[in-house]
């Protein structure tokens, strides 16, 4: 668990490294949340990319104030930010997004920024709770272990450290699909790498 190859694997079967959403090409959002988690200065680091692309977006952050500390810190005025610390855990947080997208009668669109290796499980919860215009915006992992030549064989922290939270996805999606409140195939890797604004790695510039 602690080689890059093997952790890089495991996270991957959740979402695929190295995404970029187009933010230029999404219709403009409202608002923009930010849920807590693991990977917190990729979320950061997105939820900034974000704020440029939609200045006039607030945003709400679902967990500690580190989060929030590092936006203002970045820049980002302290009139666009709130934080909600209420819910504890991504179903709750997820609940609460509803709270935030609003009523059928005024409806935001928002842009929902997690780790890459949490979306798929906040995709799942939304559409069970039957959440609509939401842009699922996938931050990047703190740091992405090297997997090429010996550097992937080679065990190293930040691998075993994606490994365990990735893992914790995947019996999280487990656990929640036995109980029935996600369904089995509601999320896959080939739709996400499918999406028209998702910029596959070898295609960058």
């Amino acid at each position: 668990l602690a080689t890059p190859v093997i952790a890089i694997r495991i996270a991957n079967a959740l979402m695929p490294a190295h995404q970029s959403i187009r933010l230029d090409e999404l219709q403009p959002v409202d608002l923009i949340v930010v849920f807590d988690g693991d990977n917190r200065r990729g979320r950061v680091a997105e939820a900034l990319r974000a704020s440029r692309e939609w200045p006039s977006a607030p945003i709400v952050i679902l967990g500690d104030v580190w989060i929030r500390d590092q936006l203002q810190a970045a820049g980002i005025p302290d009139s666009m930010l709130s934080r909600d610390s209420g819910p504890t855990t991504t179903l709750e947080q997820t609940e609460a997004l509803g709270t935030y997208a609003g009523s059928s009668h005024v409806l935001r669109h928002v842009g929902v920024i997690a780790s890459r290796l949490q979306v798929p499980r906040l995709r799942a919860f939304a559409e069970t709770l039957g959440l609509t215009s939401l842009e699922f915006l996938p931050s990047p992992v703190d740091v992405e272990p090297n997997g090429e030549g010996i550097d992937g064989w080679t065990p190293k922290y930040v691998a075993l450290r994606m490994s365990r939270d990735a893992i914790y996805e995947h019996a999280a999606m487990a656990y929640y699909r036995w109980k029935g409140v996600i369904k089995s195939g509601s999320y896959s890797v080939e739709a996400a790498m499918s999406h028209p604004r998702v910029i596959p790695a070898d295609q960058k510039d």
